[in-house]
């Protein structure tokens, strides 16, 4: 199981509005959502819905663009937005520019952002740089290569202003060699720094570390001690993690129905990973009563979220007939779905001249 999150997160944190309540708040509900903690995004998003109702500008805006759906949304846009563009266009502030981003994906006031310095703008851009060239159709490597520098030095840029989300995604560039020499000891020591700032993502990794022996020697019982830690922030890979930890017995004392407990919780926050251990826990009944079809359902689940082994899993069922009906065929189908999530173009080719959709129905 993956320690380090699918890809790097776009986050954001460290302006310098202050240390009031009412600021680190809303900082929390910028941070949180992205950076990993549901909880906390809860308990920021009630703190700055209760001082927009008072009249708060700053708190107005962002409540507006995090909750467009509100009946009270467009009232605060028309009442703070003139604020935000004046201290923006008069005082050129970085801050400002970047909350304006925010409203419709304002690329130009993003840039303005960034070149401000603005570490929320930096972490944004570097992920959109980098989500960008990954999806680009036919992109060299020589180009992938110059983007992912650039990824690099703006994550940098964010982490040398001690930003604990520039810290994480500067730790998963090193980690996975993107824009740098991949090294996994600055990696480590990014994630760190960043997790003992409260990054949830951070703290997962850092128990990955400890877990695989990954710089620093193997520790089970670091590892649980970590992703417990992870997983009090309601962090979808914390609570995976913890959960595998009880599941096993790894470091901590085994209990099989807290982790099913945990995989379901991850599960409902959208986990294609949790959705896949809670259908292993029904299939073979781990930590709740056996049910196969229900774990059926639940592979097909994770498989419509694009998670292979999950389709690999279905493979076996389809083979087996465990949960359905034995199919040769079907069994088949699921086998090559799986290599094409991963890439393999022959079992795209194949599913698809056969009339099989590549992607699970």
């Amino acid at each position: 199981m993956r320690f380090l999150s699918a890809g790097l997160a776009l986050i954001f944190a460290g302006a310098a509005f202050g240390a009031d309540e009412s600021t680190m708040a809303l900082l929390s509900l910028l941070n949180s959502k992205a950076s990993g903690s549901p909880k906390v995004y809860r308990e920021s998003l009630a703190v700055v819905k209760a001082d927009a109702e008072k009249g708060k500008a700053l708190q107005q805006f962002v409540y507006a663009t995090v909750c467009p759906n509100d009946a009270k949304a467009g009232e605060y846009l028309e009442a703070s937005r003139p604020k935000i563009k004046q201290l923006a266009e008069k005082k050129n502030n970085a801050l400002a520019w970047y909350l304006l981003s925010l409203e419709g994906q304002d690329m130009d006031a993003l840039k303005k952002a960034v070149e401000g310095g603005n570490v929320q703008a930096l972490n944004a851009w570097g992920t959109l740089m980098h989500t960008s060239a990954m999806t680009m159709p036919n992109v060299d490597e020589k180009r992938l290569e110059e983007v992912n520098k650039a990824v690099f030095d703006v994550f940098r840029q964010a982490a040398a202003k001690n930003d604990p989300n520039g810290l994480y995604n500067l730790g998963m560039c090193y980690m996975n060699g993107i824009g740098c020499e991949r090294d996994v000891k600055l990696g480590f020591n990014a994630f760190k720094t960043a997790a003992e700032r409260g990054h949830p993502e951070a703290i997962n990794n850092v128990g990955g570390c400890y877990r695989e022996g990954i710089v620093v020697e193997r520790d089970l019982e670091k590892a649980a001690r970590w992703f417990k830690i992870s997983s009090d922030f309601e962090n979808a890979y914390g609570r995976l993690n913890y959960g595998l930890a009880l599941q096993n017995g790894d470091g901590v004392e085994q209990d099989e129905k807290a982790a099913f407990a945990l995989f379901q919780l991850a599960a409902d926050d959208g986990s294609a990973e949790a959705i896949n251990l809670l259908a292993v826990c029904y299939m073979n009944g781990i930590g709740t009563g056996k049910d196969e079809a229900r774990a059926v359902e639940l592979f097909k689940d994770s498989a419509r979220l694009g998670f292979p082994p999950a389709m690999e899993n279905l493979c076996e069922c389809y083979s087996a007939g465990r949960g359905v009906k034995a199919d040769a065929m079907e069994s088949m189908v699921w086998k090559l779905r799986a290599r094409a999530a991963m890439g393999d173009k022959a079992s795209v080719k194949w599913l698809e001249d056969n009339g099989h959709k590549v992607s699970a129905p």
